[in-house]
């Protein structure tokens, strides 16, 4: 994966440095701010676009830009020079680990047990890991002597040296714009980029292409050499160098191919003319083909970094391109996407969010570090009402244990927040006025009485009846809890064991000292069965056993997350567990 991007004097990143995360990072901020210079400053780094005069920020002569990469860092170096060139150095910086992993590799029997073509392909990998030009050598302790001398230089500079260019042995794909409204772009980024590259390393004969064509290239630059020397260049450059004794020329093999793709789709025989299409329309194709390609399952890492993927998207299309991100996220894959969508930055973590400013012609990041940042986030962009209506699903439940419970419960059992589905919980309880709440879903364009589900206490309050009865929400999408509330779902055994454990990490000793002795497992049943008996409130009634006679007051929120804190899914009531299911279904 791509952990971090350091960028000095290029465009608005004059001293720029930001983390990416494992599974999903969302730039975001206003226009001109600098998330598409970040962006564009890993093309460079992956040799995906070519620097640019004009890219160095104003004033400055050199720009620097390097990337952490799995084991390793690469480094651009754009200096600006007085004759108008620019001139570039790449360089590779490993860790100390690394290197010596590479030293035990090659020291070991392992290696040493390999036939000889084995060896040699295992060889041309660490040289391309090492930045090393392969050239023409085949013998393999010619290769080993190579590599030996890489990493001289390497323990000699700080593990940092040059390299001609740097490899593409990590799988990026870039797409922007124009790769989701123009469908050849599209492919040839997602599918046959791929195979343009595999092209250099198809067997031919027990050799690869590009070995043919490094032996191609040396004989012939060998000639070149010979027929040089033979004209009398050498005697004639003793002119101005008197030391001169040879003329050597050494091949650059770039590994790139002038090959693009054209795409058709077709009616029967007839060509359908998506360039006439709309740009939501094409959107919508490319995203389809997108859909597709999240499901191939391929051993190699892989990061997709996308640039305002959501632009001209319908809010529909929006929710769906939200769907195929996370499907690249569940198949391991690191995503980089910049965006206004308030779908996108509405169901993923703050610490997914990076929030970019533009101060004094400078770009600036901004810690993003609650829910509520988000929020604000969002306004400064003038998005407002995300709580509510940039949800896929709601879940109305009764009260504040609820509301604290089932997120915390939901995320250990699937691996995610709800707020990475878009579903927003609302709390019964704190609803006013349920016939006015009820309208206001009506009048929204996208409402569906199907979207509502609700978790109720079976003596659940009058507020959440009437809005029931005016929005006529399906039968499969409630549930009511217990004889009357949710406390009553759990086994006092679980009760027992969940408040025991909140009371130990949140009172002191002595104060836990005398709760222990007396919390009783058999108290809480006894309990339990008299206000079944007497038609009583079981959390009243437990939460005066903790106060009363344990000297520990028990909230009910507490309650709810020490319960969460250790119950698993075999532990819920089915009727909770039915809820969550359907909130999971796409």
């Amino acid at each position: 994966m791509i952990e971090w991007i350091h960028v000095k004097n290029f465009r608005s990143l004059k001293n720029f440095k930001m983390n990416f995360e494992e599974d999903i990072t969302i730039i975001v901020g206003e226009n001109d701010c600098g998330k598409t210079s970040i962006l564009e400053s890993l093309k460079i780094i992956f040799n995906k676009q070519k620097f640019e005069e004009d890219d160095i920020s104003y004033g400055e002569k050199e720009a620097v830009i390097e990337v952490k990469i799995k084991d390793r860092s690469y480094i651009k170096q754009v200096k600006y020079e007085e004759n108008g060139l620019l001139l570039e150095n790449n360089c590779v910086k490993l860790s100390k680990e690394t290197i010596n992993n590479i030293k035990e590799e090659l020291d070991s029997n392992t290696f040493k047990e390999l036939n000889e073509e084995d060896q040699r392909r295992r060889l041309y990998e660490l040289m391309d890991h090492l930045g090393i030009n392969k050239g023409n050598m085949r013998r393999i302790d010619s290769l080993t002597n190579k590599i030996n001398e890489k990493i001289t230089e390497l323990e000699s500079n700080s593990y940092t040296s040059s390299i001609s260019r740097i490899p593409n042995d990590y799988n990026l794909f870039f797409l922007d714009g124009k790769h989701f409204q123009n469908l050849d772009d599209h492919i040839d980024e997602l599918y046959f980029n791929q195979i343009r590259q595999d092209i250099w390393k198809r067997d031919v004969n027990g050799e690869t292409v590009e070995e043919i064509i490094n032996k191609h290239l040396y004989n012939s630059t060998s000639d070149l050499e010979r027929q040089i020397v033979d004209q009398g260049s050498i005697e004639k450059l003793k002119t101005y160098l008197p030391n001169i004794t040879e003329i050597k020329i050494i091949p650059q093999l770039t590994q790139k191919l002038n090959i693009g793709v054209k795409v058709q789709l077709l009616e029967g025989t007839e060509i359908i003319p998506i360039e006439k299409k709309g740009d939501g329309t094409k959107r919508r194709i490319t995203m389809a083909l997108l859909e597709i390609r999240k499901e191939i399952d391929e051993e190699q890492l892989h990061s997709y970094i996308f640039d305002e993927p959501d632009t001209h998207l319908h809010v529909k299309a929006q929710l769906d391109l939200l769907n195929i991100l996370w499907g690249f996220v569940r198949k391991k894959k690191q995503v980089i996407v910049t965006s206004h969508s308030p779908f996108i930055l509405n169901s993923f973590s703050p610490k997914n969010i990076r929030l970019l400013t533009l101060n004094d012609y400078q770009t600036e990041l901004n810690a993003v570090d609650t829910d509520e940042d988000i929020i604000s986030t969002l306004k400064s962009l003038g998005i407002n009402n995300t709580n509510l209506f940039f949800s896929k699903k709601i879940l109305i439940v009764e009260g504040h244990t609820e509301e604290k419970f089932i997120p915390m419960v939901f995320e250990k059992i699937y691996g995610f927040k709800l707020q990475n589905i878009l579903v927003k919980i609302i709390r019964g309880n704190g609803i006013d006025d349920a016939s006015k709440l009820a309208r206001v879903f009506r009048d929204f364009e996208f409402f569906e009485e199907s979207y509502i589900y609700l978790l109720l206490d079976n003596d659940g309050n009058r507020k959440l009846k009437e809005f029931n009865r005016n929005l006529n929400i399906p039968k499969e999408n409630k549930r009511e809890l217990g004889y009357k509330e949710f406390e009553d779902t759990f086994d006092p055994l679980i009760i027992y064991i969940a408040w025991k454990k909140h009371v130990k990490l949140n009172e002191d000793a002595e104060v836990y000292k005398k709760f222990e002795k007396k919390w009783f497992y058999e108290s809480i049943k006894l309990i339990r069965k008299a206000c079944i008996e007497n038609d009583l409130k079981f959390s009243t009634k437990l939460a005066e056993y903790s106060s009363d006679v344990c000297c520990v007051r028990m909230d009910k929120v507490d309650l709810g997350i020490a319960l969460a804190n250790i119950v698993e899914k075999d532990d819920l009531n089915p009727k909770i567990v039915y809820i969550l299911e359907k909130l999971v279904e796409s």
